[in-house]
């Protein structure tokens, strides 16, 4: 303040100094969008009137100003320098950014076409080499938006590779089978190059390697790999192969009678893998199955002997044994029961065998009306109705000796009509139900089992369609036939399901 100023002017006017510090206030406050009644000068001019209401004003003034300042420091601002860290493969660079608002968006160019947007990359460079890096980072909030972007370079230094060829070995059940294999650690890439000490070589990373004879072998290895400069290491080292043992042969064996006793089955005793196995069973046969089963065609005592060989790096062996083994023989069973059914036709019969026989036994049946059949199981079609006696005899002939059976039963073959009957739906539902429609009344319809077994009847049934709840058949095929008092309607198969 000049000389001689009072606290109203320093121009001789009352406060036209502090007036002119006013107007530049005021010009702040407008930048600042502070828009208030206290920076008016009217409001100005009162307020300077005295010492007192100056001091108040300066006190009111000083703290507005210092919320202008707090709400500038509040504002978003950006901060996009960064540091780096070269790791330990010198291609791998981890990036660190300073520290910004939450919600900062951050956008890495790395200088070799790649980029990230990642807070904190870590990123490996493909070459050696000066790579320009920048980092750019931008934050929008209620406060301002803010943008700021940093470069810096980054040396990267390509690393040779390290060979390492220190190995070890092994064998487990042969001593001249050995497993070799790498106690180092190399990079993709290397080779490896093996020398065993007898004139064989290898190029696996871990081999396994015979030697034919005992003694003691020079192995060496070579590795190398051509990236960066390259490298290459070889290390050797002697290894003893013991004499081996040459192998043991054991051709001792049992055998077991099985249900059928011409069966039999022979058991070996343990023997390496690769021994040879030669069987002869005393009836001009043989086998060089490890364990066997033989079936012999009469009954006796045969002298079963089994030689076992095996060949090895170490020497060769072989043994025989023999014993005795007494088949006894079995009068075969024969069983002539048998059942039938049909289908469409009711004079068309399927007669078929219900009992178990025998491979070789052979069927001879009467169906009582003249004609014959040596079929299994037949199919024979009756010229008229009636009731006809059926038999069937089965024979059996083996070394053990010889069997034969006769069963007969009495069949009642009906003629065709005309009527029509009808079953749906087919398949059905056991818990459901099927329907029988026909155009003759009284009727009856009864359903069969595979056996020709009768399992359901109803009898003088008077409505052209009537209903029948399969809930006690189990889920199955079966076969069915609707009549008119003696003639069949219709004759069908019915599946039953779940």
């Amino acid at each position: 303040m000049r000389k001689g100023c009072s606290f109203h002017s320093c121009s001789g006017k009352p406060g036209s100094g502090l007036l002119a510090i006013f107007d530049l206030l005021v010009q702040i406050a407008s930048i600042h969008r502070f828009e208030s009644y206290e920076f008016s000068k009217p409001i100005l001019m009162n307020r300077l009137s005295t010492p007192a209401s100056f001091r108040l004003y300066l006190v009111q003034l000083t703290f507005l100003f210092g919320l202008f300042e707090l709400l500038s420091f509040q504002s978003s601002a950006c901060d996009a320098t960064f540091t780096f860290q070269v790791r330990s493969n010198s291609d791998s660079v981890q990036f660190m950014p300073s520290a910004n608002n939450s919600g900062t968006h951050y956008t890495w160019t790395f200088g070799d076409g790649t980029y990230s947007t990642h807070v904190d990359p870590l990123h490996v460079y493909t070459h050696a080499g000066t790579y320009y890096v920048c980092l750019s980072v931008y934050d929008s909030s209620a406060s301002g938006v803010c943008r700021d972007t940093f470069c810096d370079s980054v040396h990267v230094v390509a690393v040779p590779p390290v060979c390492n060829a220190s190995f070890t070995h092994y064998s487990v059940n042969n001593p001249d089978s050995v497993h070799f294999y790498l106690t180092g650690n190399n990079a993709a890439g290397t080779t490896y190059a093996w020398t065993f000490g007898d004139g064989a070589t290898s190029n696996d990373q871990d081999p396994w390697h015979l030697y034919q004879h005992a003694g003691a072998y020079y192995v060496c290895l070579t590795v190398t790999n051509t990236a960066n400069g390259g490298c290459t290491a070889t290390i050797c080292d002697s290894i003893h192969i013991a004499v081996i043992a040459p192998p043991v042969c054991n051709a001792h064996f049992t055998f077991i009678l099985g249900n059928n006793p011409d069966s039999v089955q022979f058991n070996p005793s343990a023997n390496p893998a690769g021994t040879h196995y030669t069987w002869t069973f005393g009836d001009g046969t043989s086998s060089t199955h490890v364990d066997p089963w033989h079936f012999y065609n009469h009954s006796g005592t045969y002298y079963v002997c089994l030689t076992v060989y095996d060949s090895t790096s170490s020497g060769v062996c072989s043994d025989t044994f023999c014993d005795s083994v007494h088949v006894v023989a079995v009068p075969p069973v024969c069983n002539a029961s048998f059942a039938h059914y049909s289908v469409h036709n009711p004079d068309s019969i399927h007669f078929y065998p219900t009992g178990n026989n025998a491979a070789g036994t052979t069927y001879a049946w009467t169906f009582g009306d003249g004609s014959t059949s040596n079929d299994q199981d037949p199919w024979h079609f009756y010229q008229f109705a009636g009731t006809y006696y059926v038999c069937l005899t089965v024979t059996d002939s083996t070394s053990s000796g010889t069997c034969s059976a006769t069963i007969c039963d009495s069949i009642h073959v009906l003629l065709r009509i005309s009527g029509h009957a009808m079953v749906y739906p087919n398949p059905a539902f056991r818990y459901g139900s099927f329907n029988v429609q026909s155009d003759v009344a009284p009727y009856t319809i009864r359903i069969h089992d595979g056996s020709g077994r009768i399992i359901f009847r109803m009898e003088n049934i008077r409505e052209n369609s009537f209903s029948v709840n399969p809930g006690t058949l189990q889920p199955g095929i079966y076969y069915y036939d609707v009549l008119d008092e003696q003639h069949n309607l219709t004759i069908g198969k019915l599946i039953i399901l779940q």
